[in-house]
């Protein structure tokens, strides 16, 4: 029997719930809270005789009346969306809480069902749901990262025999990204001496500062930028492995008290990336992080569609190519009215300042090619015949085309991004394609550019 206060999937809790609309603190005496893989939900019997009570109004909505409160004042008819559950094994906050409905069962009895956004374990006050920090962590970013509070250095003797291991640790200054967003580590250790077991770990981690607190979204928008450079490094999904946070009372003897956090409203990650990214962080710094906080935010409309990209995997290619034309239209757009260019472009220019902008392309039609196939896709009286190969190819190239302007944007050299594109998973698949070339750099690539 687990005795931990922990939350994994398929863990089932059962105690009592508290939300800040109690009055005389009584509680349903049994109160099921549980990870189900894919979402946390609590759930809440109905005897038969509170039918019409204020908790089962809870899960009624506001579309079913009654006839004492017509009015739907005296009640409420949504559940709250904060509360505090606790059981033998310890305290959980329920943030974001949503309903999921009600459900008859025997006996004349009925059981309530909510969605829970995050849940905080071991948080006492409903004041957790605004964390002053929140820390996010990225299976597999040491790596890219390049940070490390830990010097490792084996001990040989003359003939080459291992004789020790010398092992020490610092404390790094924490990098700061933006005002309120930090790249850092802080390592830790476990000695199990039963067994002389020793463990030693010093994973990275984003930590976001708020002052007064903030809900939990307000925080993870920060993280989002941070992430969003990892998918485009990688051009895979990321997501995180572990979600911590902190309230400024949490202090205890100058030790601030970190409470995890469980969610299933952000991507999860649990191994790291398999592909070879384009680029490291230590290539670009704090720098970069900048360029690219700034570029998200002025050309959002653009960049925002290439990014979803990556949520739509198992969505038909030609779903795909349109939103990724979406995107590079947008920076057109954008790049256009950077210009001075006030006048309506068609596709096809707008796809051209792109390639201009970026200063070379992997195919002398790729802008023509490219509107032509996103209105044949996207109008019906065109009766045009699309290869669906063809689609997949021209969106592998899309993509090249995107991040190749963005790495030059964060700092990277044309010489770099050339170099490399080409080792890119997409670049891989469309080498020997008729009509596909990659530009050869006028330069070698800088061997201070190489993570």
């Amino acid at each position: 029997m687990a005795t931990k206060n922990t939350l994994e999937p398929d863990d089932l809790r059962i105690g009592w719930y508290y939300h800040d609309q109690s009055e005389d603190g009584s509680t349903p005496a049994a109160t099921l809270l549980r990870n189900e893989g894919d979402m946390i939900s609590l759930s809440i019997p109905i005897a038969e005789e509170d039918a019409w009570g204020p908790v089962s109004r809870w899960f009624d909505g506001t579309g079913v009346r009654y006839d004492d409160d017509p009015d739907q004042t005296k009640y409420t008819y949504v559940p709250p969306k904060e509360l505090l559950f606790t059981d033998t094994r310890g305290p959980v906050g329920l943030f974001h809480c949503r309903n999921l409905g009600k459900r008859s069962v025997m006996g004349g009895t009925a059981e309530g069902r909510i969605r829970v956004g995050f849940a905080v374990l071991g948080a006492h006050s409903l004041e957790h749901g605004q964390p002053h920090r929140l820390r996010t962590y990225i299976p597999g970013m040491a790596k890219w990262i390049g940070l490390t509070s830990l010097q490792v250095k084996p001990e040989q003797d003359e003939s080459g025999i291992s004789t020790g291991l010398s092992l020490k640790t610092a404390s790094l200054k924490p990098l700061e990204l933006e005002p309120g967003l930090f790249l850092d580590t802080a390592w830790h250790s476990n000695y199990d001496r039963s067994d002389n077991h020793f463990e030693i770990s010093d994973p990275p981690f984003i930590e976001s500062v708020i002052g007064g607190g903030a809900d939990f979204y307000d925080h993870l928008k920060k993280h989002q930028l941070f992430r969003d450079l990892v998918d485009l490094a990688y051009w895979q999904p990321t997501g995180y492995y572990r979600i911590q946070s902190s309230r400024d009372e949490d202090i205890e003897l100058k030790s601030r008290k970190w409470r995890e956090v469980k969610t299933y409203l952000v991507r999860p990650q649990e191994d790291g990336h398999s592909a070879t990214a384009l680029f490291h962080f230590g290539q670009i710094g704090a720098e970069g992080f900048q360029k690219w906080s700034e570029m998200r935010h002025k050309y959002d409309r653009a960049i925002g569609p290439l990014m979803s990209l990556l949520g739509m995997k198992g969505s038909a290619v030609e779903t795909q190519l349109i939103q990724s034309c979406v995107g590079l239209e947008g920076l057109g757009v954008q790049l256009a009215r950077d210009s001075g260019v006030k006048k309506r472009e068609i596709l096809q220019k707008r796809l051209e300042r792109v390639v201009d902008d970026l200063g070379f392309s992997f195919s002398e039609d790729w802008a023509k090619r490219t509107a032509d196939r996103y209105n044949d896709i996207k109008h019906y009286d065109r009766d045009a015949l699309v290869d669906p190969l063809d689609v997949y190819y021209n969106l592998l190239e899309n993509e090249l085309v995107f991040r190749s302007w963005v790495a030059l944007r964060l700092g990277l050299s044309p010489e770099y991004v050339l170099t490399h594109i080409s080792t890119t998973p997409a670049g891989q698949s469309l080498i020997g394609q008729p009509g596909i070339s990659f530009p050869e750099p006028a330069g070698e690539a800088d061997d201070s550019e190489e993570s």
